[in-house]
């Protein structure tokens, strides 16, 4: 990533006019989570090509990442009305900070555009899978996080989210503490049982199951950037499991 940095760097500083080099230096920034470097290159590229796609899109990107959603909405749309019939990234993108902005039916109309567009990519799948959970459209959301894993088995955050309503869901016709384990092992697996969301959602799998194993809520509380977010909730979840009570979304 250094080397493609250092030789857009070159290409900028042959040709400072080429907006191309910029946006190819702003997508060496994104990979490198250097998020204003990327939006200045992007925006250097915009004010060179006003019509540049790429330009707008991956500047909405880091404007994302920095949780500047509104920008960033602003910027995937611009993305979208320049290349409407292939923008089926701007179109999850700007479905993801619809969501972020608790606007969940407008990003499950721009999931559902950028499925058409791609019905292969699995984050667009998850995306609409978490707007549609929110609106406590459960059995729809299941379907949305069983494709986007079986587009990508290895896609950990659909099956966290999957265990999630499987082990807490306040319906209980969506609830299966056997399956919620199967899922929140191994998505604990693919993320080397270092994420303590992960952790704290195996521990709910097997309360749902009726087997307390609150060791894993332990461990969660164990990391220090968990205990700093959610310590609190945490700590009232280890005590509900010591008191054999299960999660229940609507009550925690």
């Amino acid at each position: 990533m250094g080397k493609a940095i250092r030789d857009y760097t070159e290409a900028i500083r042959l040709d400072p006019t080429s907006s191309s080099a910029f946006v190819n230096r702003a997508a060496a920034w994104l990979g490198k989570k250097q998020w204003d470097k990327a939006i200045s290159d992007c925006t250097e590229a915009i004010r060179l090509d006003p019509k540049d796609t790429d330009a707008f899109h991956n500047r909405a990107l880091a404007r994302k990442e920095k949780e500047d959603f509104n920008e960033a909405i602003k910027d995937f749309d611009a993305a979208i009305k320049l290349n409407p019939k292939a923008c089926a990234d701007s179109f999850r993108g700007r479905g993801f900070c619809w969501s972020k902005k608790g606007e969940y039916g407008k990003a499950v109309s721009d999931c559902d555009e950028a499925i058409r567009l791609d019905p292969t990519f699995p984050g667009a799948f998850y995306n609409r899978g978490v707007a549609r959970a929110a609106q406590k459209e459960y059995d729809t959301a299941i379907v949305d996080f069983t494709e986007a894993i079986r587009l990508d088995p290895k896609y950990v955050h659909p099956l966290a989210a999957r265990a999630f309503i499987r082990a807490g869901c306040p319906i209980a016709k969506f609830r299966d503490g056997v399956k919620a384990v199967e899922d929140a092992t191994k998505a604990c697996e693919l993320s080397e049982w270092k994420n303590p969301n992960h952790l704290e959602i195996l521990a709910a799998a097997y309360a749902e199951t009726g087997e307390f194993d609150y060791k894993w809520q332990k461990k969660a509380l164990d990391d220090s950037a968990y205990e700093k977010q959610s310590g609190e909730k945490g700590r009232r979840l280890l005590k509900q499991y010591e008191r054999k009570e299960p999660y229940r979304e609507d009550k925690n």
